[in-house]
């Protein structure tokens, strides 16, 4: 829920949400015992593959060869500097040439557990779709991303975000913020 992100939403919780939740809170807890992120990057990778099979099973896609890059603030504005990335509020984008998804985990990692989780799904389904429709406008994804995010997780994701986020995608300077 980036793109509106000075907003407040409340989440309600379906059963995969509750259960990626766990998980999530889980490797947190284990990866602060040892000032490392090994927990938290297999959590992320799972949810990565997860999503992925979901897409590629609701929709009957093939993918091309990808590779997810997981990044700090830092790795995240140089890949984006790099690839001609714009769009300062994106916190996930997809490079078709390359196959390559980068997720600035660190920016959606500074809200709650239940917060992070549903923008980690939402910028994996969002980006794997753009990978699965690279013809298909900002909005029909949008919409996409929404539909099968809710379906995946269980969860209604605010209609208040949804229709911010399809107004966000229909302007003709979305992305270059």
């Amino acid at each position: 829920m980036s793109e509106t992100s000075n907003q407040s939403y409340e989440i309600q919780f379906g059963p995969k949400l509750a259960e990626l939740c766990k998980k999530c809170s889980e490797s947190i807890t284990e990866d602060a015992k040892t000032d490392l992120l090994a927990n938290l990057n297999k959590f992320t990778e799972e949810v990565f593959f997860e999503c992925r099979d979901r897409i590629r099973t609701e929709f009957s896609v093939k993918f091309p060869p990808l590779q997810i890059k997981r990044c700090n603030a830092t790795q995240f504005e140089e890949l984006r500097r790099l690839y001609s990335v714009t769009g300062a509020s994106t916190t996930a984008f997809f490079v078709p040439a390359l196959g390559l998804i980068a997720v600035n985990v660190e920016a959606i990692l500074k809200w709650n557990v239940p917060t992070f989780v549903l923008n980690l799904v939402l910028g994996f389904i969002e980006e794997l779709l753009h990978a699965s429709f690279p013809r298909y406008a900002e909005p029909e994804i949008k919409n996409l991303t929404h539909a099968t995010v809710e379906k995946y997780l269980g969860t209604q994701i605010p209609e208040n975000y949804k229709n911010i986020s399809l107004q966000e995608s229909k302007k003709p300077t979305y992305g270059q913020d």
